[in-house]
């Protein structure tokens, strides 16, 4: 019996992440490089850590190299040889692996990425967080800058992360939401109007919009109709989110 013909091209492709220890972008790493393989490709996944603290489960047949190069390095000096290290042993790993393709996920992983991957290999850059919000510091931009050029294409998660990203690089860039898995429990929704409960998840960090839930729940004027918002996290934008409920009116019904 002749095995079936695939309607595509057999890959082998070289996923990169920090780790698998939690988060959104984890999780959409681990599902991707899953589903890659169970599709035929050749997938290993990279990650910088050692891999203690995985959240997130991967198919069988995904190859897994644990580099452990998330060490903590004191001052300048230390964090230049440090990385310079994680550089070289991504490289290295790549070298090894030989692949057709490589992907990485995340905004420091993604600049190593870009010095590690060899030039003949296509490399594709995705951004989990919207860049025009984030900075990553004088020095990390400054290398981001110079790392991302070096990418075949880049991934966005919004159109406003693609539009930012398009006009700093001359780098393709496609738009890519994140993959969300169907829940095999559907919410009942008599009992979920019945609450009357918006609720948001995450870090409290400029990246991830917390302040245009605000405003967009504001102006819904979902509050006059006995709806809550609440917003479970932590982080440094907490203070500011707080105070802009008070601004906007809606603090009594913001949680």
């Amino acid at each position: 019996m002749q095995p079936a013909k695939l309607g595509y091209a057999k890959l082998n492709i070289a996923c990169i992440i920090h780790s698998l220890d939690g988060g959104g972008a984890e999780r959409v790493m681990a599902a991707l490089a899953s589903r890659l393989s169970r599709r035929s490709h050749e997938v290993t996944l990279l990650t910088l850590g050692d891999g203690r603290g995985d959240r997130h489960k991967l198919d069988a047949s995904v190859q897994r190299h644990r580099l452990n190069l998330l060490f903590q390095h004191q001052g300048w000096l230390g964090k230049v040889v440090g990385n310079r290290r994680r550089v070289i042993e991504l490289r290295s790993a790549l070298n090894k692996i030989s692949p057709d393709v490589v992907l990485s996920f995340c905004d420091r992983t993604n600049v190593l990425a870009g010095f590690a991957c060899p030039k003949e290999v296509p490399l594709v850059l995705s951004e989990r967080s919207d860049p025009a919000q984030q900075n990553l510091g004088r020095i990390w931009e400054w290398l981001r800058d110079r790392s991302y050029r070096r990418a075949e294409h880049l991934i966005a998660l919004s159109e406003t992360s693609a539009n930012h990203l398009q006009r700093r690089f001359t780098v393709p860039v496609s738009v890519i939401p994140s993959a969300v898995d169907l829940p095999p429990l559907r919410s009942d929704r008599v009992i979920a109007e019945a609450n009357q409960l918006v609720m948001g998840i995450g870090r409290l960090e400029p990246e991830k919009g917390f302040d245009r839930l605000i405003h967009a729940f504001a102006q819904a004027d979902y509050q006059s109709a006995g709806w809550r918002l609440r917003i479970l996290g932590e982080g440094s934008c907490r203070g500011a989110l707080q105070e802009l409920s008070v601004q906007l009116g809606i603090q009594d019904c913001v949680e």
